[in-house]
């Protein structure tokens, strides 16, 4: 599990925030969760924010699959530079120093 890198949507992040993360639970996401019952948990996590559903009645899987509305779809599409750069980073300088750097909150 070492070896392996998982990107994926994280509705506990605000969206368009970055986080990575080496370990954990899976915080509720399928997709983890099984790649944790097959690997262990010792991946790395390049977690996409999505933010919280909305509207907070929806059902979770409804509001992971349906797009993006124009506005957020704009956002997203204006930080797929930076997520490159941070793959970029991640692969060269490793999990710590990506981390070190990339997981400041923004103000």
């Amino acid at each position: 599990p070492d070896e392996v890198g998982a990107a994926y949507d994280d509705v506990g992040l605000e969206l368009a925030r970055l986080k990575i993360a080496v370990g954990g639970g899976p915080g509720g996401h399928n997709g983890v969760a099984s790649l944790i019952e097959h690997l262990g948990a010792g991946f790395v996590r390049f977690r996409l924010g999505v933010g919280p559903r909305h509207p907070p009645e929806m059902d979770l899987k409804d509001y992971v699959l349906s797009p993006f509305p124009p506005e957020q779809l704009a956002i997203i599409e204006q930080k797929l530079p930076s997520y490159v750069q941070s793959l970029e980073l991640l692969l060269d300088r490793g999990a710590d120093q990506a981390m070190n750097q990339l997981n400041r909150k923004e103000p």
